[in-house]
């Protein structure tokens, strides 16, 4: 009976091992991969803005009004 318990043990511990393994393979984010996409999307974003203030830039008439 010891045997067996042992033996179940060994193998869900195993069991755990794998399934960490695959969950981490599925899951982790390749830190090098996150940042360059940031930075990319960050520079969109400012590309944007600076394209929306020049496009909406109020002059001195826009004020007096």
């Amino acid at each position: 009976m010891s045997n067996r318990l042992d033996l179940a043990k060994q193998r869900l511990s195993a069991d755990q091992l794998n399934i960490t393994k695959l969950v981490s393979e599925t899951e982790d984010v390749d830190l090098a991969e996150a940042i360059m996409n940031l930075n990319m999307q960050e520079s969109v974003y400012r590309a944007a803005l600076g394209s929306a203030v020049r496009v909406i830039q109020p002059s001195l008439l826009d004020f007096l009004r």
